[in-house]
């Protein structure tokens, strides 16, 4: 009778006891960067907007800052995308100045995001990334007018 409560004890203990959960931080972001890309970046969905915001201060504070720039304004934080735009500028990073200007045009500052999209043009060819960002973000503020921007 010992032996098999013993047994019975040992399978409950060995039974309950499970290998720790290893929490995996890169999964996790990198799961909220696909739900931002489908369900903000594709379908438009702003009440999604705070997964973007997580993947932003991720990678923002691994110094991504022109990949935190974009995702800030996914976010509908571009005042955020602007401060990671300039530390990408500060080291060079050619996007980040395509996002200060779509930053600086939703902040109101217009000709400033003018300016800016000209340096960027002139660093960057072809521009056919700035068309397809720009019609993302043109599905999330319909009401900021980013065609315009488009007219140098």
């Amino acid at each position: 009778m010992l032996k098999v409560f013993v047994f019975v004890v040992t399978l409950a203990v060995l039974g309950n006891a499970r290998t720790p959960q290893v929490h995996c931080v890169g999964c996790a972001v990198g799961k909220e960067k696909l739900q931002c890309d489908y369900y903000v970046a594709r379908q438009a969905d702003r009440s999604r907007q705070s997964l973007c915001r997580r993947y932003a201060d991720y990678v923002n504070i691994d110094g991504a800052y022109p990949k935190a720039a974009w995702y800030y304004l996914l976010a509908g934080e571009p005042k955020r995308a602007l401060q990671a735009a300039d530390r990408g500028i500060d080291q060079k990073q050619a996007y980040a100045r395509e996002y200060r200007a779509l930053a600086l045009w939703l902040e109101g500052d217009r000709e400033a995001a003018r300016k800016e999209l000209r340096r960027f043009f002139r660093q960057v060819t072809p521009h056919d990334y700035f068309e397809k960002d720009l019609a993302t973000l043109r599905r999330l503020y319909p009401e900021s007018h980013l065609e315009a921007l488009k007219r140098r």
